[in-house]
């Protein structure tokens, strides 16, 4: 391998290295986000559940902040 191909080849290495740190940071933004739908999901269905069983709202709103409150332990 010549100098010249020596230092392509090293260029390469570091858009490699960049493009693997910025896919890294994007897995986790998206294992974050997934994280924060799936408790909103769960807060919309706990909330559609209370309604239909004709609970009041305060009673409703306890029980999701309990239940959140868990799932943060």
């Amino acid at each position: 391998m010549d100098l010249h191909t020596g230092i392509e080849f090293g260029r390469v290495l570091e858009r490699v290295d960049s493009l693997v740190i910025r896919i890294t940071r994007v897995e986790e933004e998206i294992k974050r986000v997934r994280y924060l739908l799936t408790r909103a999901g769960l807060v919309v269905l706990i909330w559609i559940a209370g309604l239909s069983a004709k609970l009041p709202a305060e009673t409703i709103g306890e029980f999701t902040a309990s239940f959140l409150k868990g799932l943060l332990k």
